[in-house]
């Protein structure tokens, strides 16, 4: 992919317009977009990450999002990506397996997200006890394994959730 598809300016304006952004920085480095957004913090870096990658086309690679006042940062890096707090930044990370994938599209059903990656924070998603008991259901009607929605909530990610599925399945 290339920038030939959508002016930096453009994708600028675009997130500008999201709700909540009071300020945000495009960069095109390692064949995606790292958008950093000053926002007041009522919208995730998730729910930012999907509306930035609808808007680009889902045939890209997803966009990177950093939660930081772009004033002080300048340009964004993956560098600063790596550097920002977890839970301040969303990189879209694929299911590795039939589990994790299943976990992924259980989560985007329940939460009304288009796209969900394994490491997505649950809560960042919008998931709450209903999305938890819905996860367990369909975790127990595929594979027949049990999970508590405690331990789904304690999980905290698709990955997780994942990880206890194919351990219980071993054992």
């Amino acid at each position: 992919m290339t920038t030939d598809a959508i002016a930096p300016t453009d994708l600028a304006a675009f997130v500008e317009s999201l709700p909540d952004v009071a300020a945000c920085s495009v960069a095109f480095a390692q064949d995606r977009w790292i958008v950093a957004i000053r926002s007041g913090g009522a919208v995730s870096a998730v729910e930012y990450r999907n509306l930035t990658w609808e808007h680009l086309g889902r045939g890209t690679p997803a966009p990177v999002i950093v939660m930081e006042d772009p004033s002080t940062v300048g340009e964004p890096t993956m560098e600063l990506v790596e550097r920002a707090a977890a839970e301040s930044r969303s990189v879209y990370t694929a299911a590795r397996d039939d589990v994790e994938e299943h976990v992924c599209r259980i989560v985007a059903a329940a939460t009304e997200n288009a796209v969900v990656g394994v490491d997505d924070d649950l809560f960042d998603l919008g998931a709450d006890s209903l999305v938890l008991i819905e996860v367990s259901t369909s975790v127990f009607e595929t594979y027949g394994v049990q999970l508590e929605m405690q331990e789904v909530f304690e999980a905290g990610t698709p990955a997780q959730v994942a990880r206890l599925i194919k351990d219980r399945m071993a054992d």
